[in-house]
């Protein structure tokens, strides 16, 4: 798992499990603090910041927001969205499935490089759309 910050470069080690991460993000805390945006690729790495960063008294949603990665399959159950206030790029792995076997069956007659393009989509944090709505609302 890896935590990229926006404007300092990443973190990749020790973020696997909740609690390394939490260790990782405390021994690492003069990178991590005061940032406004976090990706980060897992949703243990994500809690594991945001538990790390409210320990210096930073609160998500207020002080930064989190972007993290969810995938939603018809195959393996709908996707229900976890309660947390981070964004989420969420991958439809059923479609995904479906182009990229399109994509091999169509190499093997024709080995011309390709792109692959998988839709994704972005669901904003709970507080991302009160701040946004707020925002709207002072300049309206």
């Amino acid at each position: 798992a890896k935590v990229l910050l926006y404007g300092s470069g990443k973190i990749s080690t020790g973020l696997n499990t909740y609690r390394n991460g939490v260790q990782t993000i405390r021994d690492n805390l003069e990178k991590v603090r005061n940032h406004r945006l976090y990706w980060v690729e897992s949703s243990n790495a994500a809690v594991a910041l945001k538990d790390g960063l409210e320990q210096t008294g930073s609160l998500s949603g207020r002080d930064y927001q989190i972007v993290t990665y969810r995938f939603h399959s018809i195959l393996r159950q709908n996707y229900s969205r976890i309660e947390d206030d981070f964004c989420h790029l969420v991958c439809d792995e059923d479609q995904f499935a479906r182009t990229l076997s399109e994509l091999i069956l169509t190499l093997i007659d024709d080995p011309t490089p390709r792109h692959l393009v998988i839709p994704t989509r972005f669901e904003m944090s709970n507080s991302l759309k009160k701040m946004l709505k707020t925002y709207h609302n002072e300049f309206t």
